[in-house]
């Protein structure tokens, strides 16, 4: 109790505060970091964004929180959505319960979106019942284990912020792209099933350790895409070193491409990175699953899902599927490597448009421009 109190505390003072009440509006998105995805489809004079991680707090809410010696984080939440009143509350906190229990009104609609592909799904809380009256997900699976927790009307869309982009079909000029899911390592902790930080982080540095090599055999240029996060002063440069100490200076058959946060501008430019590559390669980043919505050649090695406590990591998850498929394989060397980007880059267009195409119905649809959003938001469909 006293380590959840100081550490609200600890936010409050370390935020910027707002003094005007907040504002009536029709549309209220529950946290900000995805705001901008909303931008195509919400007009900007009925949006309101309520911070939920703290970067600014309303002196008015707050000091009501404390006039009724109520001092939450859940209960400030509540009092700022009573006073903006919206209709619809938007919000990619797929994981984070506090979303979930937001008290059920007639005259509100809740509407989650699945923000990433997901190791793991929220479980049933048996002291408080969970409510959201839309669940846009990226497939029947995945839906479905939502649909149990928190008794939502399901729609499998895909990808909400591939879908707000079209593919842009041009020149494939980046002959491989590797997805980086690299991370600054907290070496204090260890991954699921007490695996060592060294254990998980091995299974990417052998992989782009094989896929240069395969670059450097049949003379195609290697290019690694970064992981966003802009949160981390200088990420870039550590995520691009990280890399440097596996494969050596860059430009010496491999190129570094940076991703810089999460803008309008910057997403774009991911997409267009992305549809411009002759075939993406990865583990499990969302990127990865995303490049094959929108019908680009990918190569998935899942190798950590044979790791201790990683079957979660296994390639569709939680789709029960094979460990090794026409685009995916759970077994990494450098044999297996070069077998799988063989036979991918050997699909000519016909054949592998059947293969995603029977794929993406599974495991990562696309909802061109997010017609089923659209339609709740302007129509309310019935549950």
């Amino acid at each position: 109790m006293f380590k959840n109190f100081f550490k609200l505390f600890k936010n409050i003072i370390m935020g910027k505060f707002i003094i005007n009440i907040p504002p009536k509006k029709k549309y209220l998105i529950y946290d900000s970091p995805r705001k901008e995805d909303f931008e195509k489809y919400l007009p900007d004079n009925q949006t309101h964004v309520l911070n939920t991680r703290w970067e600014t707090i309303n002196l008015f809410v707050l000091l009501k929180c404390l006039i009724n010696f109520n001092l939450k984080s859940s209960t400030y939440f509540k009092e700022y959505i009573n006073y903006v009143n919206p209709k619809y509350i938007i919000s990619f906190s797929d994981l984070y319960p506090q979303f979930f229990y937001i008290e059920k009104k007639s005259n509100r609609i809740k509407i989650l979106i699945q923000n990433a592909w997901r190791d793991k799904t929220p479980k049933k809380n048996k002291n408080k019942k969970y409510f959201v009256d839309y669940f846009l997900g990226f497939n029947p699976t995945i839906s479905k284990r939502y649909e149990n927790v928190l008794h939502a009307k399901i729609f499998n869309i895909g990808s909400f912020r591939s879908n707000s982009f079209k593919i842009y079909n041009k020149k494939k000029s980046l002959d491989i792209l590797y997805i980086s899911t690299y991370r600054i390592p907290d070496r204090n902790k260890t991954e699921i099933g007490n695996l060592s930080w060294e254990e998980f982080d091995k299974a990417q540095k052998d992989l782009v350790k094989f896929l240069f090599n395969y670059c450097k055999k049949k003379k195609l240029r290697f290019h690694i895409y970064g992981k966003a996060t802009p949160s981390i002063i200088n990420f870039q440069l550590t995520q691009k070193n990280y890399f440097k100490k596996i494969l050596g200076n860059e430009n010496k058959g491999w190129v570094y491409l940076k991703n810089l946060d999460n803008s309008h501008k910057s997403v774009k430019r991911t997409y267009k990175i992305i549809d411009s590559a002759q075939i993406v390669v990865g583990t499990d980043s969302t990127l990865l699953y995303e490049a094959l919505s929108r019908g680009n050649k990918v190569a998935f090695f899942n190798h950590r899902s044979e790791l201790q406590g990683q079957k979660s990591r296994s390639y569709a998850w939680p789709l029960a599927k094979s460990k090794k498929g026409p685009f995916w394989t759970n077994e990494l060397n450098q044999n297996s490597c070069q077998k799988l980007i063989d036979k991918v880059l050997s699909y000519n267009k016909k054949r592998w448009k059947r293969i995603f195409q029977k794929e993406t119905r599974d495991v990562m649809l696309r909802d061109e421009n997010n017609t089923i959003f659209n339609r709740i938001i302007k129509n309310n469909i019935n549950r």
